[in-house]
């Protein structure tokens, strides 16, 4: 992917977001590639995360892009989600119209991978199968310690390694051009890894605040999930209400300081799993069955301030 990413090729509609830990190489991986790419004919860049973000997009910066081919960005805010159609635009062949500061408007087209390196997967609108389906997780799993935290740790942090790979800069780009020739030889295309395909039900959970919501719910001992096939051996009404659904979930989204969906939405993606039904006087949700806990809370009445 890496040589795939420096050619001039058409490339794969892929963002790989390397995951792990703080001091698990993934921030030093991105930082030595942008920096032997930014030599020359500066094909790489390291890029502020806003570039890519829905409310702190940048045209400025996003204009920065142009002529690019491998982008680093290191640590986008938990808080922050990536704005879906610009990077469904980059990633697409799209033309994208950006301005730089006192310039007319120019469209382009970009040539850039975007590899972003964070310790918490990237958020984003999960819904969004197009999206989803082009974000790949790469855990970077093992965090290197420094002695003094950690005097018995297998791996140790070498707190000169940045400066000690820039004496193998021949070699890592020789890396890259075997990277390079490999995604030609395979009629320039990138086969995402076995790890990187299962970590996509990682990332949708991650990428959409009901389903976050869903899964505490369910970690909690507050809901239990019931599948599809053992469902019609339960009366209709031992389901959820929809209602305290989303009492419950505005309150999870505050104490989370997340800002909460509209109840529409929220409802219409618990719709894809749990079908809304009437089977009394009030909906419920089909297939997502309350535990003795939940119903407690909604005795309380103001019970879901310990949701969390």
């Amino acid at each position: 992917l890496t040589g795939a990413a420096f050619s001039g090729w058409e490339k794969p509609k892929t963002i790989p977001n390397l995951q792990g830990p703080k001091d698990s190489g993934k921030t030093v991986f991105v930082k030595t590639l942008a920096r032997i790419g930014s030599g020359g004919m500066r094909y790489a860049r390291e890029v502020s995360p806003s570039v890519l973000m829905e409310n702190q997009k940048s045209e400025y910066e996003r204009s920065n892009l142009r002529g690019l081919r491998f982008v680093a960005m290191s640590e986008p805010s938990t808080s922050d989600k990536l704005d879906g159609a610009f990077v469904k635009q980059l990633t697409g062949g799209d033309m994208v119209t950006t301005r730089g500061i006192r310039e007319a408007p120019i469209t382009w087209q970009p040539q850039c991978v975007m590899f972003v390196a964070s310790n918490d997967p990237v958020r984003f609108q999960s819904r969004d199968t197009a999206l989803l389906d082009r974000i790949k997780l790469l855990n970077f799993p093992y965090r290197h310690w420094s002695l003094e935290e950690k005097p018995d740790a297998e791996r140790v942090n070498d707190p000169s390694l940045e400066e000690n790979l820039t004496q193998e800069d021949s070699g890592i780009l020789a890396w890259i051009m075997i990277g390079m020739m490999e995604f030609f030889r395979k009629d320039r295309t990138v086969i995402p890894p076995a790890a990187a395909e299962a970590n996509r039900e990682t990332m949708r959970v991650a990428g959409s605040s009901v389903q976050r919501w869903l899964s505490d719910m369910v970690s909690t001992g507050m809901l239990v999930k019931v599948p599809e096939a053992q469902r019609q051996g339960r009366g209709k009404t031992e389901y959820v209400n929809r209602s305290e659904a989303w009492d419950c979930y505005k309150s999870w989204a505050q104490a989370s300081e997340e800002r909460p969906l509209s109840k529409h939405t929220f409802l219409n993606e618990l719709y894809a799993e749990f079908p809304a039904e009437k089977p009394s006087a009030f909906w419920c949700l089909y297939g997502l069955l309350p535990t003795e806990q939940w119903l407690q809370a909604v005795r309380a009445g103001n019970g879901w301030g310990m949701v969390r």
